[in-house]
């Protein structure tokens, strides 16, 4: 058993690429680009990151209700309204400025 650390935005120096004391690995979406980048080269990468969307897209259909806005005034809006924790974790903002 391992621990895998996904998602961590702000890492302490020296956590953001491979095993950790303790066992715990770090992963880190940008090195594991540059990884896939590198294995399989940029057109190959993204017809596969394409592919797995069309497949994912189908089953979370629902789960996410995308409302748009515009302008700054429905910035600072949702922003607030993010930031007071009443928005609802099922709303994903669109906003063009």
């Amino acid at each position: 058993m391992r621990d895998v650390v996904v998602g961590v935005t702000h890492q302490e120096q020296g956590g953001g690429g491979g095993l950790a004391a303790g066992g715990t690995t770090f992963f880190f979406a940008p090195n594991q680009m540059r990884k896939r980048t590198g294995d399989w080269g940029r057109a190959v990468l993204d017809q596969r990151f394409a592919d797995a969307w069309h497949r994912f897209v189908p089953r979370v259909e629902g789960w996410v209700d995308v409302i748009p806005h515009e302008g700054p005034e429905a910035l600072r809006a949702v922003w607030l309204e993010v930031l007071s924790g009443t928005s609802s974790p099922r709303v994903g903002h669109v906003i063009s400025l």
